[in-house]
């Protein structure tokens, strides 16, 4: 299902993380369609260690980028104990 062409497009067998730019709604026909651990009885036991991980080496990975905001005029609001902007935040 993960590469099936009538789901998501005659590139579906390449790697292109663009489309995805515009959320899964916008890459497939059917947001059901994107399942990468599986779901129900049959789910991955691994999804927990595997998102960990990305959280790990993501966060070690980011300080050695360079970043700046998309938008520099955009605002932050303290919303409890953390950020968030009302439109995403974006880097380049």
């Amino acid at each position: 299902m993960q590469q099936d062409t009538n789901l998501w497009g005659p590139d579906a067998h390449q790697f292109n993380p663009g489309r995805f730019e515009h959320g899964v709604l916008g890459a497939s026909k059917f947001p059901q369609s994107y399942m990468p651990f599986g779901v129900g009885t049959r789910i991955c036991i691994g999804q927990h260690l595997a998102m960990t991980e990305l959280k790990v080496v993501v966060s070690f990975s980011c300080p050695s980028f360079a970043s700046q905001s998309h938008r520099p005029t955009a605002m932050l609001q303290l919303s409890g104990w953390s950020l968030n902007q009302n439109m995403g935040l974006m880097f380049k």
